[in-house]
């Protein structure tokens, strides 16, 4: 005797019907046929044919028939074997992130989607205070044009094969944090002093976090001091940059120190 099975699918989520049929050839009149599962009887199943939508995952089926032919050898055989890959039913999620954090005017921000469950081509709808700012297969989206207080979500499709519920899904939200730029003022105590002499030059911020850079150094005593002592041999335009290290903003200032040649008249 010989026994052929085909089934319907062999890669399904779970939940769906799977039929399976059996082709038996040289059995006799009125064979004894057995579906089996993994090795096992199922319980009520002796036809040719056999549907199920509950077998779980890594199922085996097979078919045993024994033969009621006068001649047969053997007389039990085992039809060939169907494996499944029965995939759960998962819910798909997307997260967002947003690099930097906290961003200054006019700096580029990019805000990243990680989805789970996406599927081989998920579709990210970014969203600006509920518009949509960019369709598509892109995971990242980057403007340099945020305005303090926006909210940014994504909203995406997936195209994973077994999914409970929609396929829709909405991340968290990222309300974005635009950082002022450090009021910056360089001062000199002097602005014009005669050829060996200096003058005190000053930063004033309103930052707490600042960090002080004076250009050019070569004629100052501390080119990274809030004060300085500033002696250049000629007129000099000195720059101040001012940098926040808690928020990155930068903000720039300038000062002009003329230096004369002191005449003695005799």
């Amino acid at each position: 005797p010989t026994a052929v099975i085909t089934s319907s699918s062999t890669n399904v989520c779970a939940g769906t019907l799977i039929s399976f049929s059996a082709i038996v050839n040289n059995a006799g009149a009125s064979p004894s046929l057995q579906w089996m599962l993994n090795g096992n009887p199922i319980t009520g199943e002796t036809n040719l044919n056999f549907s199920s939508s509950t077998l779980p995952p890594n199922a085996v089926v097979t078919i045993e028939v024994t033969s009621t032919a006068a001649c047969a050898n053997p007389t039990q055989i085992t039809s060939n074997s169907i494996p499944l890959n029965i995939m759960p039913n998962v819910t798909p999620s997307v997260s967002i992130v947003s690099d930097p954090a906290t961003v200054c005017i006019g700096q580029p921000v990019t805000i990243t989607a990680t989805a789970l469950f996406g599927g081989t081509s998920p579709v990210y709808d970014f969203r600006v205070n509920g518009i949509s700012a960019q369709n598509g297969n892109l995971n990242a989206y980057t403007v340099n044009s945020f305005q303090d207080g926006d909210v940014v979500t994504v909203v995406m499709n997936s195209n994973y094969q077994c999914i409970s519920g929609s396929n829709t899904v909405t991340s968290n939200t990222i309300t974005i944090d635009i950082a002022s730029p450090p009021e910056t003022n360089a001062i000199a105590a002097e602005d014009t002093i005669i050829r060996g002499q200096s003058t005190k030059l000053t930063a004033e911020t309103n930052s707490l976090n600042a960090i002080y850079l004076w250009e050019p150094g070569s004629s100052l005593l501390c080119a990274i001091c809030e004060t300085t002592t500033a002696s250049p041999d000629t007129a000099t335009t000195y720059y101040l940059t001012i940098t926040d290290y808690i928020t990155g903003c930068v903000n720039y200032d300038t000062v002009f120190v003329f230096v004369s040649t002191e005449f003695n008249v005799f």
